[in-house]
């Protein structure tokens, strides 16, 4: 049972990184990219491509990071430069990556064989320093999973100090910004449609390098993968901001790893009560509405009790 526990807080950890770039999207750029369902997938496909050729698993995984930016880059130059709709855009995008993606694969079976990943590494650490299968002292938990659970935390601990950094700089505050108010930000000379750009760049890169780590951890890649991943880090952002909804921007980015924690925690509850396939999906898609859910039931409640009191004045 434990090990099934650390089994879900790693997958959790491993959807850190598409909460943190759906964060972006939504929380900065200020809208819903659906070039995150593509840009998962591609992060998936171009690491095991790369990995299967005989490419380092690290440098293999850089790769996929980098093209997931590359489609954020073409999303926002279809704003940008083209003037079309931001989720238009974010469409388009997606549906030109299922392509591409297909073409990654095309002649391929989606499998890892006995390539190293990051995670093989992660293996080899834990029965090299430990010498045995099992942390007899802590009642049997594996050290195989534990170690490469503590590789997903160490990620996602440096992603978001990477971010809480990036985001006190002037260009992260000018980001920042221009999702808070464009106006203003153009009033001040600031280029809106290029910050829009650099935050969809950052936003998939994060989203392939998900896509990238869960393909590995599972040692195979599925063109479907990606269906639903807007959704899922949607999720996982809501449920940051239900926990920390009063708190400043940097609680709100800590929250969004709480979240896809928590996330995955909620999913393995709905598999141990025996649910699997249509009833699982159906069980997933419902608890996803109630998270979405919350924060406006929560501020609608906050909203009726000041007018409340303001009535008793």
């Amino acid at each position: 049972m434990m090990n099934f526990v650390l089994g879900e807080l790693e997958l959790g950890l491993i959807l850190a990184p598409l909460a943190l770039g759906v964060f972006i999207s939504y929380r900065i750029a200020r809208f819903l990219d659906i070039t995150t369902d593509g840009a998962y997938v591609l992060g998936a496909a171009v690491a095991f491509r790369l990995i299967s050729s005989g490419v380092e698993a690290g440098l293999a995984t850089a790769a996929a990071t980098l093209c997931g930016a590359l489609a954020g880059m073409c999303t926002g130059l279809v704003i940008s430069v083209l003037r079309v709709r931001n989720v238009l855009a974010g469409i388009l995008v997606m549906t030109a990556l299922y392509g591409v993606n297909l073409r990654i694969l095309s002649g391929h079976a989606p499998h890892f064989g006995s390539e190293s990943t990051l995670f093989t590494y992660a293996s080899r650490i834990a029965e090299t320093s430990i010498g045995a299968s099992e942390l007899r002292i802590l009642g049997g938990i594996d050290a195989i999973q534990l170690m490469t659970m503590l590789l997903s935390l160490c990620i996602a601990l440096v992603l978001l100090g990477a971010l809480l950094f990036f985001f006190r700089t002037h260009l992260g505050l000018a980001l920042r910004g221009a999702g808070e108010n464009a106006s203003a930000m153009k009033s001040m000379g600031a280029n809106v449609r290029m910050l829009t750009l650099l935050a969809l760049v950052f936003a998939n890169a994060l989203v392939a390098l998900s896509g990238a780590m869960y393909a590995q951890k599972l040692k195979v890649v599925g063109i479907g993968d990606g269906i639903g991943q807007i959704v899922t880090g949607l999720a996982c952002v809501m449920i940051g901001i239900a926990l920390f909804r009063k708190r400043g921007f940097a609680m709100q980015l800590i929250g969004a790893i709480f979240g896809a924690i928590l996330y995955r925690l909620v999913i393995a509850a709905i598999i141990l009560s025996g649910m699997f396939g249509e009833d699982l999906k159906i069980a997933t898609a419902v608890i996803v509405l109630a998270i979405i859910a919350i924060p406006t039931l929560l501020r609608r409640r906050d909203e009726g009790s000041e007018t409340s009191i303001r009535g008793w004045d």
